[in-house]
């Protein structure tokens, strides 16, 4: 791989809405009975009610709606050599579906949540301990991403 890696948050950067609150919208709207059983997993904590929420909209709900332009952009970056991560607070298992999807490198980490683990609020930690301080471009998009920021290239 040639120069700096990039790695892309999904939700609200590379993905137009949180893919969270469109499962939870989904759910709700298609299946209202399921709202006593959401209240609950609620209490559970975020990663867990994230991966519910993921796995309860399933397949039946359309992949989440791609940023084009940012799609464009990395795609160009990834042809010229550049290693595309992505990492997120989104289940685990959307991640590795967006990046085969989209034609991202299988064999490369992709980074996302478990029921046990949000990745949300660890995400400068692993970043810097697999690129370094400056060793890596980030695109994010939320107040919660500025420490990322701070120790990234780009």
């Amino acid at each position: 791989m040639k120069g700096r890696p990039i790695a892309v948050d999904l939700d609200g950067t590379l993905f137009v809405d949180d893919s969270a609150w469109e499962n939870l919208r989904f759910i709700i709207l298609r299946n209202p009975t399921k709202v006593p059983a959401l209240l609950i997993q609620a209490f559970f904590g975020r990663a867990s009610f994230k991966d519910w929420l993921h796995k309860e909209a399933g397949t039946s709900r359309n992949p989440p709606t791609i940023r084009q332009e940012l799609l464009a952009r990395l795609l160009r970056e990834k042809k010229k050599g550049r290693a595309v991560h992505l990492v997120s607070g989104a289940p685990q298992d959307l991640v590795e579906a967006t990046a085969k999807r989209l034609g991202f490198n299988l064999r490369l980490k992709h980074w996302g949540s478990s029921s046990q683990s949000n990745l949300t609020f660890s995400k400068k930690e692993l970043l810097v301990k697999t690129f370094g301080v400056r060793g890596y471009d980030y695109y994010g998009d939320r107040k919660i991403d500025i420490p990322i920021f701070k120790n990234a290239e780009r």
